[in-house]
């Protein structure tokens, strides 16, 4: 109930009665407009919790200002207002409501606001913005989760745990967990079972889930996950979370805890127990990473370290069917090679016996043509020696009968030279020393054609004796015990006639084998496998 005065004020409206009974009293519009927001404000609450469509939002200097309209349809009654949302006050609104958000997210949204009337001669009635009521938390929270998925997906982060490879094998596990969690019991003991054991190396990191700052700290918690573990990164990282109520979860739709999991270069698995409700950590992991319990999650390593050795096995039986297969092929392959190396040596042996009788043969032609050339060699030699000794005493002669021509013209020089002069003791002197210097001229040139034909005999002997030896090793080598030595054998009938087949040698029945060190004798037994 109101309380009333007993006397109504004047009002503003009433002409004053300075003016003229014609024409009343007037006022300019700026007037007419300050005195009627007076009157409004006097009579309007100081503020109103208004349900509201936001159809724009614009950014200015001081703030931001808002276009309302009804929400729904309204026809002509519509209403449509401009509100003012001051860039002061958006602080103490987002901790009301817990939500970080900025006013352009507004658009499209019905939310209940807290809106205090004014009344601007220009812009007529308005509205400034106080507050927003909880409700308009779950779609601005969804319009910014919205926005955040969109930024994800435009720089390629959204996805890119997806295109990572699943780890080969698990040896290195790093576990994001509340501190405290009564919950994670089981799963806490089976992984320490599992450490015990030696099967992998575990990193418990405990970090809170819930507050303020519950999104940075568990983005910093993502990070050191990352770190070497026993000096190698590890191959997996277990985030997981008992169950709770949906806004124990807020911090897993935060920007930074996003852009941690999804740039980290190692798989995460999450486990954060909430079945009904998926959050944006739970997009960001690659499909099949993200379960709703921790026990599932557990599950999934577990899987994971069973592929290992269901790969091991598999490749096993698929190297001992290959093996098998390539065993039995290698057998029967085997088995034609050795039918072939049979075959081919029977062929060889048939061959080579042939090959020693005709080698036999030949040795024995050559053998014969060697000692043919031996005995031709020989009385060459002893004809040019007998050449030559015939010759030697010829030459002696012939330079013994030179030597006395000379000396005889030199005695008939000297005598006709006495003759002719005075005194023959002088000429005869030096005629008898020029008939020394003569003579020993002669019996020097005597020794050196004699010497000049001993070297040229010695030569040829030489050169003579040098082919003997040459025919003599190549008699060595055509010995048949040589070839004998490598491995051949001759075959002999009891004749001594040269067997030179394996009919033949069969026709005789009885024959010997002549190796290099001995002979054998044989019996030729016919049979299925092999012939001796």
């Amino acid at each position: 109930m109101l309380d009333t005065p007993s006397a109504a004020p004047p009002s503003p409206f009433t002409p004053s009665r300075s003016g003229t009974p014609d024409l009343p009293e007037t006022v300019t519009l700026s007037t007419f407009l300050t005195r009627t927001g007076a009157v409004l404000r006097a009579g309007w609450p100081a503020a109103l919790w208004v349900e509201v469509t936001v159809i724009k939002v614009t950014s200015n200097a001081g703030g931001h200002a808002l276009e309302l309209i009804d929400p729904g349809p309204r026809g002509a009654l519509a209403g449509q207002l401009r509100a003012f949302l001051p860039a002061a006050a958006l602080p103490e609104i987002r901790r009301g409501l817990g939500v970080a958000f900025e006013p352009a997210q507004l658009t499209g949204l019905t939310a209940v606001l807290r809106l205090s009337p004014g009344f601007d001669p220009k812009w007529h009635l308005q509205a400034r913005v106080l507050g927003l009521a909880r409700s308009l938390q779950a779609s601005l929270a969804a319009r910014l989760l919205a926005d955040l998925r969109d930024r994800l997906r435009q720089e390629g982060l959204l996805d890119r745990q997806r295109r990572l490879p699943r780890p080969a094998d698990v040896t290195r596990l790093a576990v994001i967990h509340p501190a405290g969690s009564a919950g994670l019991a089981d799963v806490e003991r089976e992984l320490r079972s599992w450490a015990t054991a030696g099967i992998l190396q575990v990193r418990f990191i405990a970090t809170p889930f819930e507050g303020v700052a519950a999104g940075a700290g568990l983005a910093a918690a993502v990070c050191r996950a990352a770190e070497p573990l026993a000096g190698h990164p590890p191959d997996l990282v277990l985030l997981v979370r008992g169950g709770g109520a949906r806004s124990g979860l807020l911090a897993l739709d935060d920007e930074a805890l996003a852009r941690a999991v999804a740039t980290l270069p190692v798989p995460v698995v999450t486990g954060l127990g909430h079945a009904t409700d998926r959050s944006l950590i739970d997009e960001v992991v690659a499909s099949g990473m993200a379960v709703d319990t921790p026990s599932k999650a557990l599950a999934v390593v577990r899987e994971l370290l069973r592929e290992p050795a269901r790969r091991a096995r598999a490749n096993r039986d698929g190297i001992g069917l290959i093996a098998t297969g390539r065993l039995d092929g290698a057998t029967t392959e085997l088995a034609m090679v050795g039918d072939r190396v049979l075959a081919s040596a029977e062929r060889m042996h048939v061959g080579a016996t042939g090959g020693l009788a005709a080698l036999w043969v030949d040795l024995r032609a050559k053998l014969a043509e060697g000692r043919a050339e031996i005995d031709g060699l020989s009385a060459d030699l002893d004809r040019q020696f007998g050449c030559l000794s015939d010759a030697v005493p010829a030459m002696l002669e012939r330079a013994v009968m030179k030597a006395e021509q000379q000396m005889r013209g030199v005695s008939d020089a000297v005598r006709q030279r006495i003759t002719q002069v005075p005194d023959p003791q002088a000429p005869f002197a030096a005629a008898l020393a020029r008939a020394a210097l003569l003579v020993a001229a002669a019996e020097r040139e005597a020794e050196r054609l004699l010497d000049a034909v001993v070297t040229s005999v010695f030569r040829h002997l030489d050169g003579v004796d040098a082919l003997l030896r040459q025919a003599a090793a190549g008699l060595a080598d055509l010995d048949h015990g040589a070839v004998l030595g490598r491995g051949y054998a001759l075959a002999r009938d009891v004749t001594g006639q040269v067997l030179a087949s394996r009919a033949a040698a069969f026709a005789a029945g009885r024959f010997t084998l002549e190796f290099g060190d001995g002979v054998l004798a044989v019996v030729a037994v016919q049979s299925q496998s092999a012939s001796l």
